[in-house]
């Protein structure tokens, strides 16, 4: 069970004009008060189901009630879509980690088969001219 905080303090990024495309305005707050209200869709989490609990409220006429609150189906579609695009920015944050990790063991390999390509020469290289040694070197007949 995946949830998504719903705020009604406007988010700072609100402020600025268009929302990010991880928080999305609800077409009205699910706790039924009139305020404004925001699904911030990059901050979901998991809680366990015998945690949730009713809300204490109390209907048109006065009576006392158990509440669920509720999002319209429009509102629920655009949270999913709100809670993958908080997801790619979290994709992106880790494949940016993954790329400079990378780039990290690029660099440590090719030094490394520099070195190792540096040896090679000198050890092929001590080799052959052992050989041509061996080749020409006066028999001791």
């Amino acid at each position: 069970m995946v949830f998504v905080p719903i705020t009604s303090n406007v988010p700072a990024n609100c402020t600025r004009g268009k929302l990010p495309p991880y928080i999305h305005k609800l077409e009205r707050s699910p706790a039924g008060d009139g305020r404004n209200a925001w699904a911030i869709c990059n901050h979901v989490m998991t809680v366990r189901l015998s945690r949730l609990e009713r809300f204490h409220g109390s209907d048109q006429s006065g009576n006392y009630r158990l509440k669920v609150p509720k999002i319209s189906t429009s509102d629920f579609s655009a949270v999913l879509d709100c809670v993958a695009n908080g997801i790619v920015v979290l994709r992106d944050r880790f494949k940016t980690h993954q790329e400079h990790a990378f780039a990290e063991l690029r660099e440590k390999h090719a030094t490394e088969m520099k070195q190792i390509k540096a040896e090679h020469v000198t050890e092929t290289q001590a080799a052959i001219e052992a050989y041509l040694e061996e080749l020409t070197r006066p028999s001791a007949a």
